[in-house]
């Protein structure tokens, strides 16, 4: 049940105890007697007269106290204060306690920051994380790296997506390199002689500079271990891509186009295997293992099915060299019909193939 939050910034005491007093039959319809010495108006009066109270005292704070308050997170510092930490944090090691320490700055120079952008900045710097330490710690500062690896490295590509595994020595973490311009796939769609099997293979062969890739890997690797605890190692590296070929074959409804259902089946499969992805997809691309599962999931979504007669993953190839027992670079496909991959592997399907047949009777 949603609950609307009122405007404690702009209601008194008495306001905002009337405004809880009337939701009290919408949220709680059970209690029907609102008498001044009921109990609970008596909580309801006292929560108001604190959030009133909290409200005016947070008003009054002045700015000098928020400039304050960041010279305490920033260690005591002045904006202009050089310190060996500011340094290296200037230097890209640190971009969030550098933005703090601008902002500071500009608090100092007389530019003016209301209280909400001042908060905003402290919030922003304590929230984010420092040491790499848990799993979603080390795949954020993966992501964090990149603005360090752009002024480093200007007009290179960068990490797309950060995947963290746990081997029998420590943390394996993987990094997926590309240009968020230009890395996302193109498939085209193959002629053939039967029109209810419909093909899609790439435009292009999936190529990364590896020397590119690999100065990456090792600006990212720099930022981690500023930020990496004594006995906890992890390894760093490119994800490999494994190239790999889909086949499927669907049963259409009655009096449904096969080659207009194949066409669907086909186009969402490769819009959901998709190893690299812009912005606006990157909470959807596909992360981990490519599974018989979750091709039928997406298949299961498509109108005009009635069901899904057999899907096929096959590797027609790997990409990386194989290092010793499972070191950097070795991807093996563990189960080619569905299985999951090494930790390492990020699957690349290079063609797509969907055959729709008629329903039988």
């Amino acid at each position: 049940m949603s609950f609307e939050l009122p405007d404690i910034n702009a209601l008194s005491a008495k306001q905002l105890l009337d405004d809880l007093v009337r939701r009290i039959p919408r949220t709680a319809p059970q209690w029907t007697e609102q008498n001044p010495s009921d109990p609970g108006i008596t909580l309801l009066e006292m929560l108001a007269w604190i959030g009133e109270a909290t409200t005016y005292q947070a008003n009054i704070i002045p700015a000098e106290a928020y400039r304050s308050m960041l010279r305490l997170v920033l260690g005591l510092a002045y904006g202009t204060e050089a310190r060996p930490y500011a340094e290296l944090a200037a230097k890209g090691l640190d971009p969030l306690y550098a933005g703090l320490q601008q902002t500071l700055q500009q608090a100092e120079r007389g530019q003016s920051l209301n209280v909400e952008a001042l908060s905003q900045a402290v919030y922003a710097f304590r929230s984010a994380p420092y040491l790499a330490l848990t799993q979603s710690d080390i795949e954020q500062l993966a992501i964090e790296a990149n603005q360090y690896v752009r002024d480093a490295m200007p007009g290179s590509p960068v990490v797309l997506e950060a995947n963290v595994a746990h081997n029998d020595v420590g943390v394996e973490l993987s990094l997926v390199v590309g240009d968020p311009a230009t890395s996302f796939l193109r498939y085209v769609r193959e002629a053939g002689a039967d029109p209810s099997t419909v093909s899609y293979a790439l435009d292009v062969e999936v190529a990364t500079d590896k020397g590119e890739t690999s100065g990456v890997v090792e600006l990212v690797a720099r930022y981690i271990r500023s930020r990496q605890m004594l006995g906890n190692p992890i390894s760093i590296r490119a994800a490999s891509l494994c190239k790999l070929q889909v086949e499927c074959t669907v049963r259409c409804l009655p009096r449904q186009r096969r080659d207009v259902v194949a066409d669907k089946v086909a186009s969402a499969i490769v819009d959901r295997v998709q190893p690299y992805a812009p912005p606006p997809r990157q909470a959807t691309r596909n992360r981990g293992a490519l599974t018989r599962e979750l091709i039928q999931s997406v298949i299961a979504g498509i109108e005009g099915i009635h069901s899904v007669e057999d899907v096929r993953i096959d590797a027609s190839s790997v990409t990386g060299e194989r290092g010793p027992g499972r070191g950097p670079g070795l991807v093996i496909p563990t189960g080619i019909n569905g299985h999951p991959f090494s930790p390492g592997g990020k699957p690349a399907v290079v063609r797509v193939q969907v055959t729709a047949n008629e329903m039988e009777g």
